[in-house]
C-alpha cells in the first residue's frame, strides 16, 4: 500500500470522513512504523526498514505534519509516532503547540476550535509528555481524563457541550491509552524515585533475615538462580553475595538502573510481562514491589510460569492493617494476608504466612 514516493495509502478511505469537513490525516500511518522496524530485526526483512526510512523522509518534508488541524486523537497518533521514530525534538515543538491549548484543569479540546475533549486524544497526548519526560503537563491531562471515566471504568469516546467523538459508546482504545499513559507514568515516577531507593540493609534487618532462612535450604542443591522483581539498588543482594556468592543472581526493574553490582544481570520490565523463559528461576524475592503491581492475579500468574516447580517465592510486603501509618502513591497497595493467600493458592502455590516481620529495628506489624 505504500506509494513511489513513499507515503501510504488506504484503498478505502470512505470512512475517514470527520466532523467539520474534515478527514483522518494519511499521516497516521506513521504510527505502523515503529512496529515495523522492530518486525524488521523480529525477522530480518529488509524490505520493511526500507519502507519505513522511504515514508519518514516524505511526512517529514510536510511543515504541517503536526498541525493542530484534526481530531486530538489523531494528531496524537502522528506525534506519538515521531517520538518512538526517533524524531524527539519534532515531537517536543509539536506537543509545545498542543500546550497551548490545554486548560489550568489539564483538558485540551477535541480540535483546536472547539470546548469538548476527546477522551483518548487527552491520554495520547498524556502519554507523549510522560514519554518526553514532561511529567507535569502530562500528569495535568491524565488526571482531567480520569476524572471523566464512567461508572463503569470505560471512557465514551468524547466529552462535554457538542461532542461528537463516539460520545455515547464505551471505545476500547480509550482504555488502552489510559493503560498506555499510566505505564509511562509509573516509569518515570519510578526513575524519580530512584535517587531515593537505599542501597544497603543491616544484616540483622528482619526483613534480609528472613531471606537468608528462606534461600539456604536451596543452596545444597547447587547451581541456584534468584530473581529479585523490584531489585532497586540491590541492597538484599549485597549481603547476600557475601555468603552466596555461587547463586546466579537476576533482577528486574520498572525502569533501567545504572551502577548496580556486576554479578547481576539486569532487565526492565513489569510484573505483567517478566522476561524469563518459563521456570527459570530456583527462587523470586519480591520485597516491597507487589504493592506497585496493577494486577495482583496476573502477577502472581507470571511469578508462577518463570518459577521452577519447586521453587520458593518470597513476598515481603505491607499490611493493610497500617495503611494509614504511611503516605502511599495513587497507584499503590497494601495487603491483606488472607486474600493474598487466596490469590496465590489460585494460582497453584503451597503458601505460609508470617506476620510482624522485624525492620530496622521496628516490630510493629507493617510487613
Amino acid at each position: 500500500m505504500q506509494r513511489n514516493d513513499g507515503s501510504i495509502a488506504t484503498k478505502d478511505d470512505s470512512l475517514w470522513g470527520l466532523a467539520y469537513g474534515k478527514k483522518v490525516p494519511e499521516s497516521i500511518h506513521l504510527y505502523c512504523l515503529e512496529p515495523l522496524l522492530k518486525a524488521t530485526k523480529r525477522f530480518k526483512i529488509d524490505k520493511y526498514e526500507l519502507c519505513v526510512k522511504r515514508a519518514l523522509e516524505f511526512y517529514l518534508n510536510d511543515k504541517n505534519l503536526t498541525n493542530f488541524d484534526t481530531l486530538s486523537h489523531f494528531n496524537a497518533y502522528i506525534i506519538e509516532a515521531l517520538i518512538d521514530l526517533g524524531e524527539i525534538e519534532r515531537a517536543k515543538k509539536a506537543m509545545e503547540e498542543i500546550a497551548k491549548f490545554q486548560n489550568e484543569n489539564g483538558a485540551i479540546p477535541a480540535y483546536s476550535h472547539v470546548k469538548f475533549v476527546c477522551s483518548t486524544g487527552l491520554f495520547q497526548y498524556a502519554l507523549c509528555w510522560y514519554k518526553l519526560g514532561i511529567n507535569d503537563k502530562a500528569n495535568k491531562a491524565f488526571h482531567y481524563a480520569l476524572s471523566l471515566q464512567n461508572l463503569s471504568g470505560g471512557w465514551y469516546g468524547s466529552y462535554g457541550f457538542n461532542a461528537n467523538y463516539f460520545p455515547e459508546s464505551e471505545i476500547s482504545w480509550a482504555t488502552k491509552y489510559f493503560l498506555d499513559a499510566l505505564y509511562f507514568k509509573l516509569q518515570n515516577e519510578a526513575k524519580e524515585e530512584n535517587s531515593s531507593f537505599l542501597s544497603s540493609i543491616r544484616e540483622d534487618d528482619g526483613r534480609y533475615l528472613e531471606l537468608v532462612k528462606q534461600i539456604k535450604p536451596l543452596i545444597d542443591r547447587g547451581g541456584v538462580t534468584m530473581l529479585d522483581i523490584g531489585i532497586g539498588k540491590a541492597r538484599y543482594e549485597k549481603n547476600l553475595y557475601k555468603l552466596y556468592p555461587q547463586i546466579k543472581y537476576y533482577g528486574l526493574n520498572f525502569c533501567y538502573s545504572d551502577g548496580l553490582p556486576e554479578f547481576i544481570s539486569m532487565k526492565e520490565g513489569s510484573f505483567l510481562d517478566l522476561p524469563y523463559e518459563d521456570e527459570s528461576f530456583d527462587f523470586v524475592f519480591a520485597c516491597e514491589s507487589l504493592e506497585h503491581a496493577i494486577d495482583i492475579k496476573k502477577s502472581l500468574k507470571q511469578i508462577y510460569r518463570v518459577l521452577k516447580k519447586d521453587g520458593i517465592l518470597l513476598i515481603i510486603d505491607k499490611n493493610i492493617k497500617k495503611i494509614k501509618s504511611l503516605k502511599i502513591g495513587d497507584f499503590e497497595q497494601y495487603f491483606d494476608a488472607d486474600q493474598l493467600k487466596t490469590l496465590m493458592q489460585e494460582s497453584h502455590f503451597e503458601v505460609e504466612i508470617k506476620e510482624n516481620v522485624p525492620y530496622e529495628g521496628k516490630q510493629n506489624n507493617l510487613f
